[in-house]
C-alpha cells in the first residue's frame, strides 16, 4: 500500500498493486486499546472518496467563510 497521508492517529493509503473496487484504505488508531496498538481499517471506492472530498471541501469553505 502506498501511503498518501499520515498523522499520529490516521493513515490513508492507495493499493495500486491489487485489483479491487475499494482501493483506498483509511486506518484509524483505536485510542481505547490498551494492549499495544490497534488500527481500525476501512476500504473506500473512488466514488466514496469523491463524496468525502466534496463534503470536506464544503465544510472547509463554510469554516473559512
Amino acid at each position: 500500500m502506498k501511503r498518501l497521508f499520515a498523522t499520529l492517529n490516521i493513515r490513508v493509503g492507495y493499493m495500486d498493486n491489487i485489483k479491487t473496487d475499494k482501493p483506498i484504505g483509511i486506518a484509524i488508531k483505536d485510542p481505547c486499546y490498551k494492549d499495544g496498538e490497534k488500527w481500525d481499517i476501512a476500504h473506500l471506492s473512488f466514488e466514496e472518496i469523491r463524496e468525502l472530498r466534496d463534503l470536506l471541501d464544503a465544510v472547509i469553505k463554510e469554516q473559512e467563510g
